[in-house]
């Protein structure tokens, strides 16, 4: 399994539903990429692998927050993703996405 590839995400908050796309290469246990966000991208920070389960940061410009998300698999391919993001004050959020 491996969690390397192009992912479309789905922050779910109580503001409505915010989309991504991710970019993501893991090499051992080792997780670089990209990620944008209505136009704007920039590499993620912090990235490491745990088997199924993976973790990353990324800046929110706009209000400006450290954004921690932790995924995992939830199939063997990894095709389908989901996990929480911790905004800081702005809250903790569910997201959801696919490889595409």
């Amino acid at each position: 399994m491996s969690v390397s590839g192009e992912y479309e995400i789905t922050v779910h908050t109580p503001n409505g539903d915010r989309d991504a796309h991710l970019s993501l290469h893991a090499d051992g246990d080792h997780l670089t990429g990209e990620q944008c966000t209505d136009g704007h991208c920039q590499h993620i920070e912090h990235g490491e692998v745990h088997d199924a389960h993976f973790e990353w940061t990324s800046e929110l410009a706009e209000p400006h927050a450290t954004l921690h998300f932790t995924a995992q698999c939830d199939d063997h391919s990894c095709s389908i993703i989901s996990g929480d993001v911790d905004a800081g004050p702005l809250g903790s959020f569910h997201f959801t996405g696919k490889k595409l």
